[in-house]
């Protein structure tokens, strides 16, 4: 019988390896190095890389769904539940190099491709978040769920990607805190601002002064 101590171990292992390296600079001898077991054991649980690739998507889009679900019941209000969102989403992603990604759909497309039928499932959270806003009096009522999930989806693709400013010089949590606040101030009430006045005064993240610096 498999011991599924060691699964988890490989599965750790690899997750880090890939995560900071990427995908296609990781051979399994690098990973059977790093978990500290031969590569004949990794065959025993995996066919092959491409399984377990496969392995951890799946386990990166449960880690996803977990998210989005205890946001969604913890939360005491749509803004809270971005909030949250935002923080849990930060300790996935720092973790991860965008070469992951790159790497993902160039030589694993099949992988890939689940992850990108996981994004409809993220674009229906932020729509429920948006009409449980609108519900509560805290988002606008004249916005376009459609339209704003679309933008609010591909402004947290991007915030992996902070070399793209031209601007400021962030990482990826200062980007990710300015954006999520951009896109709640431009979709609240004058109730909704001051909740997220209000939230945004019990975190620990610094503002910008209006010269880019870190305050």
């Amino acid at each position: 019988m498999k011991n599924d101590n060691t699964n988890v171990l490989i599965k750790e292992n690899a997750r880090k390896l890939f995560f900071s390296c990427g995908l296609t600079s990781v051979s399994m001898d690098d990973i059977a190095k790093k978990a500290g077991v031969s590569k004949r054991t990794i065959y025993e649980f995996f066919e092959d890389k491409n399984e377990l690739v496969d392995e951890i998507v799946h386990d990166l889009m449960r880690s996803y769904s977990t998210l989005f679900k205890t946001s969604q019941s913890t939360a005491e209000d749509a803004i809270d539940e971005v909030i949250k969102q935002d923080d849990e989403l930060l300790e996935i992603w720092t973790s991860i190099r965008p070469g992951f990604f790159y790497d993902l759909e160039r030589t694993f497309p099949e992988a890939f491709e689940q992850l990108e039928q996981y994004k409809l499932i993220i674009l229906k959270g932020i729509i429920l978040n948006l009409r449980r806003g609108k519900k509560e009096g805290n988002y606008r009522e004249d916005i376009d769920n459609a339209l704003v999930s679309d933008l609010r989806f591909h402004q947290l693709i991007n915030v992996m990607r902070p070399e793209l400013l031209t601007s400021h010089e962030l990482n990826v949590t200062q980007l990710a805190r300015e954006c999520t606040v951009l896109y709640l101030h431009s979709i609240t009430t004058e109730k909704g601002k001051k909740l997220l006045e209000k939230y945004l005064n019990k975190t620990a993240y610094p503002p910008l002064t209006s010269d880019g610096e870190i305050t």
